[in-house]
């Protein structure tokens, strides 16, 4: 009897360690950490360009000279022997002429070109009066033109006699001539504040015409300047922002924008030469994110 109370006493000391055992909280795995999400990018280097100032001016292309005729005598022109636009050469006749005087006769009388050029005015006609107080024709040099700009005074000082320029034309806009500052005037114009400048520029092709519109310009500085791809910034305010890559991780830098070249922008304050700065995925990223940089 005393044996079988000592089992059943070893018997419900087992239980109740086992219950204890169940109702023990287990303890947990610690959770395993999850890799950080990388994004992909495109970057591009800040990079060094040469970077010219420009000056441009704008006016109206003339003849070198022109040069007027006028008959030495009054008379009724007979014959021409020119038309407005044909190239003539000194002492060339362009018109003949009678005097009309009642009673007389003369013998026809020339009127002849006293210089080479281009005809490019013509007031005569066959049975019109001439006289000598009245030009008939207009003769022009079309081989060297001008163009007369005006500079601003700040560009004065910057822009001398002979100085080279290139100049375009509206009307042929696939083509570009040289020329150079053959004068500036000595004073400005008190009341525009602007200096005249007489450009000169050769013609030998004669595609280019007097009263065209001209473009002129001069190249009065280089600098080197750092430039980013327009694609690499974002405008924020007066200002614009890029996305630079340091130590694998997204870094916002705010930074000011210069002149315009191409597709480039000149960039200077919080950004170096060779810095990486993202191209394209700028959009997805925050500062301080992990990027994974692509071809």
């Amino acid at each position: 009897m005393e044996l079988q109370m000592h089992w059943k006493n070893f018997i419900f000391i087992i239980a109740v360690i086992g219950m204890i055992s169940c109702n023990k909280p287990q303890q947990q795995e610690p959770p395993t950490p999850q890799a950080e999400r990388t994004i992909p990018v495109q970057v591009v280097k800040v990079s060094e360009k040469k970077f010219a100032e420009r000056i441009r001016v704008n006016g109206l292309l003339n003849p070198l000279w022109r040069v007027e005729v006028y008959s030495t005598s009054s008379g009724k022109i007979i014959d021409k022997q020119v038309q407005l636009g044909d190239r003539v050469s000194r002492g060339q006749v362009l018109t003949r002429l009678i005097q009309d005087i009642p009673g007389l006769e003369f013998s026809p009388i020339t009127v002849d070109a006293p210089v080479s050029g281009v005809i490019v005015a013509d007031q005569t006609e066959v049975g019109a009066r001439i006289s000598p107080q009245r030009s008939c024709f207009e003769i022009a040099n079309l081989d060297t033109l001008t163009v007369n700009a005006q500079l601003i005074e700040s560009d004065v000082s910057l822009i001398k006699k002979n100085s080279p320029c290139r100049i375009t034309v509206p009307a042929l806009p696939s083509q570009q001539f040289k020329g150079f500052v053959w004068r500036i005037d000595p004073q400005l114009n008190s009341r525009t504040r602007t200096a005249e400048a007489v450009i000169r520029l050769v013609n030998s092709s004669q595609t280019l015409r007097p009263g065209m519109s001209a473009t002129c310009e001069f190249e009065v500085m280089q600098r080197t300047v750092l430039t980013l791809p327009l694609d690499a910034l974002v405008q924020v305010g007066a200002g614009y922002r890029i996305v630079k890559i340091l130590n694998g991780r997204a870094r916002f830098a705010d930074i000011n924008g210069g002149t315009i070249m191409n597709n480039d922008m000149e960039v200077f304050g919080d950004v170096a030469l060779n810095d990486l700065v993202v191209v394209y995925g700028q959009n997805l990223l925050q500062d301080g994110s992990a990027v994974e940089i692509q071809p």
